[in-house]
């Protein structure tokens, strides 16, 4: 585990577009995405350039261009994923390949331990004891798929926003339409399923903006750079803790209300308070 590291979590309110160069198809204003999977994404640079509108100088200190930030960003990786459903109005999904990435990285950072998934079957999706929509099987988008339990969920809800004011009582919501479907079919949804909005596009001509509905939850590794500097009254940790507000807005259509995300911290235990 890396000392003076965080995990940044970022549960979206509202639609996320962060801009990609380059249309795939018909999309003329696409999303990030990973080169190898297509999964959905946020760069470091655009997640830098949010925190920076929202903490000031605290994020310059922090993250900023200049000769030594305290902390570095990872890109923000998706990990909980909103797919329309049969019995509710969606479930949140996630795959083998997300939750493993998720573990190296939270026992790199925060050293928060993920327990192994097994891998659900191509018709199969794992769900936890707190699963509330039965065990026949249910419609997710085009796939049918039949529960199967599973999902040891604790671990994954600590990335959700605290449990207070507008979100007590989230975690469990969550965990009740929560499940694990193979990597094949995550990677066709989230490829396949996100949203599409008409927009003015170059010389008044209509464009096809894609966006990451919202309900999606992405985290940032977060980790300290060089020795901790002497003499300083908080750790970065602290500092970004104290600078950082309930929410941010990422991406390139703030005008129009997208990406506002509910923030939250995962530290170490025992580490930094």
């Amino acid at each position: 585990m890396l000392t003076d590291s965080v995990v940044l979590s970022l549960y979206f309110e509202t639609p996320l577009h962060t801009g990609a160069s380059g249309a795939l198809g018909a999309i003329d204003l696409p999303i990030q995405r990973e080169r190898t999977t297509q999964w959905p994404i946020v760069h470091a640079a655009d997640v830098r350039e949010s925190l920076r509108k929202a903490m000031g100088q605290a994020a310059e200190a922090l993250f900023g261009a200049e000769a030594e930030p305290a902390m570095s960003l990872g890109d923000a990786r998706l990990v909980l994923f909103p797919a329309r459903c049969s019995v509710a109005p969606f479930v949140w999904i996630t795959c083998p390949t997300v939750l493993s990435r998720l573990r190296r990285d939270l026992e790199r950072t925060v050293g928060v331990e993920l327990p192994a998934i097994p891998a659900p079957g191509a018709e199969e999706i794992l769900v936890s004891g707190g699963w509330s929509h039965g065990t026949d099987a249910l419609a997710v988008e085009d796939f049918v798929l039949t529960p199967k339990a599973g999902l040891e969920a604790a671990a994954l809800l600590q990335l959700l926003p605290p449990q207070t004011g507008a979100y007590a009582g989230f975690a469990a919501e969550v965990e009740a339409s929560l499940g694990v479907v193979s990597d094949e079919v995550f990677g066709f949804l989230v490829r396949q399923a996100t949203e599409l909005a008409t927009v003015e596009g170059r010389n008044g001509v209509a464009a096809f903006e894609e966006m990451v509905p919202p309900d999606a939850l992405f985290y940032v590794p977060i980790t300290a750079v060089g020795a901790p500097a002497k003499g300083k009254k908080a750790s970065p940790v602290q500092a970004l803790e104290k600078g950082l507000p309930a929410h941010v807005q990422v991406g390139d259509a703030s005008q129009l209300g997208r990406g506002w995300a509910r923030t939250a911290l995962l530290k170490a235990k025992g580490g930094n308070p």
